[in-house]
């Protein structure tokens, strides 16, 4: 389970047994007496108990309680036709397939008879000339369901405890990432503590769920216990490497030292264009070739002779150092060429990065210039320190991208060009700007 803030103190209140196929609420009241009085046999369908058991909970608990339905339906059901459009508005840019244009809503009540009621306009991006109508009931589970989530907690009280059971229910990865922001948002503006019961492995990653300040919470084996390796939740939840196809997009880099660099760039180019970090194993990943390797890899489809790398991840950056002195006459080595080639060949040139000066250190700033030493011929390389210890020093004393770079280089470019493709790694969002609206549509 996912879970914001902390529950300091659990009064063990009600406990409940199963007996002879009934199950039994049994506990102790505010006055001391003791309360049995629930006698449900254990196998009867979803949501029959609910009014049972909110009348024993109402006596053994001193604060309201408010359910959502525990049956099969979802929960916009309960959401009339204006309630439910302006959420799915509200929500409009986060559905691939609708025409989310600032201009003009996406969602529409259908404004005709009486008995016109539940039949709700959709503008789909494969027809943006007029909204299609449909019947509430056939718009897809996981819009409903998002905006039924996003309803509820909009109904919460300010300091409340809230728990949500598998919310993620009917979404796909998208928009379950989609309700996890918006829980936290919601979260932060009630100031409330929530718990959320889900077994999906897209929100039970820790790293994840840090960004938005929650922790992963494991109930198994008997305790309570916070996760911070998602490596194991996966063998809890049975899912094998098998399972998960692939990271949303990889960094090619030599060697250890430019992963670090690379990252503290990303993080500190991010924080001065106002954007959210990209955060690493969550929306991107490094994988280290060595540069002698460099001959083995190609961008093509038919070289069976190499390491496809579109292959293994069809979104990708090559990071290479260019490894040629400032006095000589070629631009780049033979094998680094070719990959350019196949880039440009596929029209993705961009995705190959190639240092400005002979490695990626001559993009730190000159007060390193001790630790980094240049020969006559223009060869670089670090003294005094390994590479990965003084890109490791660099990482813990930059805090700043002023200061975290050498100046008239091309540094800021290839990382602005990059946070631009890692945001584009993501599920994208599109929206179109239409070059004409009929007139029936701009009201």
């Amino acid at each position: 389970m996912v879970a914001w803030g902390s529950i300091l103190e659990v009064h063990r209140r009600a406990e409940g047994h199963i007996q002879k196929n009934r199950a039994y609420l049994v506990g102790q009241g505010p006055n001391g007496q003791v309360y049995k009085q629930l006698e449900i046999p254990k196998y009867r369908s979803g949501g029959v108990w609910q009014s049972e058991i909110s009348v024993a909970l109402a006596t053994l608990i001193r604060f309201p309680i408010r359910y959502l339905p525990s049956d099969s339906s979802v929960s916009a059901d309960s959401l009339d036709d204006e309630q439910l459009v302006r959420l799915l508005n509200e929500l409009s840019r986060f559905f691939p397939s609708v025409f989310a244009n600032p201009q003009l809503e996406p969602f529409q009540r259908f404004k005709g008879a009486a008995d016109s009621q539940g039949r709700i306009g959709v503008l789909f991006k494969d027809d943006g000339g007029q909204h299609a109508f449909v019947d509430r009931r056939l718009l897809p589970m996981g819009w409903l369901q998002l905006a039924g989530v996003l309803a509820f907690l909009r109904a919460c009280e300010h300091g409340s405890l809230i728990l949500l059971d598998e919310p993620d229910r009917h979404l796909h990865p998208s928009l379950q990432r989609t309700m996890l922001e918006i829980v936290a948002n919601e979260r932060r503006r009630l100031d409330a503590q929530v718990v959320l019961a889900t077994h999906s492995s897209v929100l039970l990653n820790p790293e994840l769920c840090g960004q938005v300040g929650a922790k992963v919470i494991v109930a198994a084996r008997g305790r309570c216990e916070e996760l911070t390796d998602n490596r194991r939740i996966l063998d809890d939840l049975g899912v094998t490497s098998g399972d998960l196809v692939q990271a949303n997009g990889l960094i090619w880099v030599e060697g250890p030292s430019d992963r670090i660099y690379i990252k503290s760039w990303l993080e500190r180019r991010a924080e001065v264009r106002g954007m959210r970090a990209p955060i690493e194993r969550v929306h991107f990943g490094f994988v280290t070739y060595g540069g002698a390797l460099l001959k083995y890899l190609t961008l093509a489809d038919d070289d069976s002779q190499r390491v496809a790398i579109r292959s293994i991840n069809q979104n990708f950056v090559v990071v290479i150092d260019r490894d040629l002195p400032a006095s000589s006459t070629e631009q780049i080595g033979l094998e680094k060429q070719r990959l350019l080639t196949e880039a440009t060949a596929l029209g993705q040139s961009e995705f190959v990065w190639i240092t400005q000066g002979y490695t990626i250190e001559n993009y730190l700033p000159d007060h390193y210039s001790r630790w980094i030493s240049t020969d006559a011929t223009g060869r670089t390389g670090v003294r005094g320190l390994s590479k990965v210890e003084l890109a490791s020093r660099f990482r813990d004393k930059e805090k700043y991208w002023s200061s975290c770079c050498a100046s008239e280089t091309d540094l800021e470019q290839h990382i602005d060009k990059l946070l631009d493709m890692i945001e584009q790694w993501q599920t994208p969002q599109e929206y179109i700007q239409p070059a004409f609206l009929p007139p029936w549509l701009r009201d």
